[in-house]
């Protein structure tokens, strides 16, 4: 967490902006859910995955964004992450994301802690795994070939089906 939101986290009520946090992270995580389920039906049509990865890519990173907003103030106030409100545990049960924001948390801390120890940029590229969870949770899987990046995008009735069994 940057010594900024440290700072910052005592500049206004603690529990009312955690709160505000919270909402926000709970309304990324539903936007990031509904609009991309709205690109893949799109897709069925297109066939076009940059259209469908240009919905994706800018909702993960606001849920990237406001999560480490709220796991930093958290961390520097000791307030309760997702506290008593239910909406950010219902967004992220919605998301199939109910475990990562923890992970999220643990590996923000571990890069915050090796700032300016960093041996390459492989240090700073462990947070895809958490772009590509976000991104899996709303059926869209990107993976490397030794052609490039390929993206599978799953097909709402695929994904209906999954989500049946």
């Amino acid at each position: 967490m940057s010594w900024e939101r440290k700072i910052s986290a005592y500049f206004s009520d603690q529990a009312e902006l955690a709160a505000w946090f919270r909402s926000v992270l709970a309304s990324g995580l539903n936007s990031l859910h509904d609009s991309v389920a709205q690109a893949r039906a799109d897709f069925v049509e297109h066939r076009n995955v940059d259209a469908v990865m240009a919905v994706a890519l800018p909702a993960v990173a606001h849920v990237l964004y406001w999560a480490s907003r709220l796991l930093g103030h958290c961390e520097s106030t000791g307030i309760s992450i997702l506290g008593d409100n239910t909406g950010p545990r219902e967004a992220l049960e919605k998301t199939n994301l109910s475990y990562w924001l923890a992970a999220y948390g643990r590996d923000l801390e571990k890069f915050y802690a090796r700032i300016g120890a960093w041996r390459s940029v492989q240090d700073f590229l462990a947070f895809n795994r958490h772009v590509e969870r976000l991104l899996w949770s709303v059926g869209v899987f990107p993976w490397q070939t030794p052609e490039g990046l390929r993206v599978e995008v799953f097909m709402p009735s695929t994904v209906q089906e999954l989500e049946a069994r």
